[in-house]
């Protein structure tokens, strides 16, 4: 019966988890405070990082099929660089981001819009079938992502000074 009831809250706990397909993972060297979200917007430590659990900060919603607006704000505890990685929560399910905007510190090109010499967002490390040239909320691109097919950037960050993120998001099609 034990064994039972564990596996039943462990499918259910499992099933919370997979069903918020947004994800943003922000990855430092400092520790990182969630000071607030939006509306269905999830903030935690990586909690298997144990002490150090607090270098890393898992942002997570759910999307929906429209362009929705999603929000978060941040503290870093000192001076540093943050992974900013843009992802999705699952491996089969896609989520697409656009119209990232910043303040508090400085995200290059959060619209996908300049592109480097090799075709891709400045400022962005990601694959080529990451990016997308249709449907974007914003211009003519935005980015499609899932767990394993990702957008990155590196934020460089004051300890202290609180750094808001905003941005746009959806269930890809």
């Amino acid at each position: 019966m034990k064994k039972m009831l564990f596996a039943l809250a462990f499918t259910i706990a499992a099933a919370g988890f997979a069903a918020e397909d947004i994800r943003i993972d922000l990855a430092a060297t400092t520790g990182l405070v969630c000071n607030s979200v939006s509306k269905g917007v999830t903030a935690s430590p990586a909690i298997w990082m144990k002490e150090k659990q607090d270098q890393r900060l898992l942002i997570r919603a759910n999307s929906t099929p429209e362009w929705k607006q999603y929000s978060f704000k941040i503290t870093p505890k000192a001076d540093g660089v943050i992974d900013f990685n843009v992802m999705s929560n699952q491996k089969n399910k896609n989520v697409c981001y656009d119209k990232f905007t910043v303040k508090g510190a400085v995200l290059k090109n959060g619209d996908f819009e300049t592109m480097n010499s090799k075709g891709l967002p400045d400022g962005w490390s990601l694959n080529q079938d990451v990016l997308c040239s249709e449907g974007a909320a914003s211009g003519k691109h935005c980015v499609r992502t899932n767990h394993d097919k990702r957008a990155i950037q590196k934020i460089s960050v004051k300890g202290g000074q609180a750094v808001e993120v905003t941005f746009l998001a959806k269930t890809a099609k």
